[in-house]
């Protein structure tokens, strides 16, 4: 399958959703979770914020494309959207001078490059 091609403009989305500490947080911890995801409320529980606040940084991560949703009755789980990182790294791969991730199993990359914030904090 071939990964979508993103514009700067999507880039630099992604990139300033996942650059203010609670929205990172919220997107680690989404991305642990796997494709089941978490409803909003198990996040401002597991994270110690307000849902408002949980509420609003998911809008920020929906809007870049880095999340998205499915509704399993009345609830609405929240899941990583690992296309849209992979590609995310593809771009950052192609126009920062790196690799590309297809040839390194993007989406596990994007998986560890998620956790490096959370595996810093630990040390």
């Amino acid at each position: 399958m071939t990964m979508p091609e993103i514009t700067s403009s999507e880039a630099l989305k992604g990139l300033d959703a996942l650059a203010q500490a609670s929205r990172l947080a919220i997107f680690q911890l989404i991305v642990t979770q796997g494709p089941t995801g978490l409803i909003p409320t198990k996040i401002a529980e597991s994270l110690d914020l307000a849902r408002a606040t949980v509420s609003f940084h998911l809008q920020a991560l929906a809007g870049a494309n880095l999340v998205q949703t499915h509704r399993e009755g009345n609830f609405i789980f929240y899941s990583a959207n690992l296309q849209a990182v992979d590609a995310l790294i593809e771009y950052l791969s192609q126009h920062c001078g790196g690799t590309s991730s297809r040839s390194a199993g993007g989406t596990q990359q994007a998986v560890e490059v998620a956790m490096v914030p959370s595996m810093l904090r630990s040390s």
